[in-house]
């Protein structure tokens, strides 16, 4: 079993100008990939923004699928750190969710 890293994402959202939303996440130790996704519903409804390295640490979101975000609508975004791992000598692999954070956002 994984442990839970000492650090989280620290997720931060911010509404840019011109219906975007701008998300920023830290480093978690031991993350080899950051998946990003965003929905019009807080519990359900999320649609993937995209997959990362774990260089990368921050996204811009300008659409929930394959619309544009829309003026004035609130969106949740959800980070999530994921960790590949190698489960036999075949060099078969599964990613494995270390830690999520998730946050709300009104769009300007």
């Amino acid at each position: 079993a994984l442990s839970l890293p000492e650090n989280r994402p620290a997720l931060d959202v911010n509404a840019a100008s011109g219906k975007k939303i701008s998300a920023n996440w830290n480093k978690v130790t031991g993350a080899t990939s950051y998946t990003v996704y965003v929905s019009n519903k807080e519990k359900s409804g999320y649609k993937k923004v995209g997959t990362y390295n774990s260089k990368k640490t921050s996204v811009t979101i300008k659409k929930y699928g394959k619309a544009a975000l829309k003026s004035g609508k609130t969106y949740y975004v959800k980070v999530v750190a994921e960790k590949k791992v190698k489960i036999n000598k075949k060099y078969k692999t599964f990613k494995s969710t270390l830690y999520y954070e998730g946050k709300s956002i009104k769009v300007k």
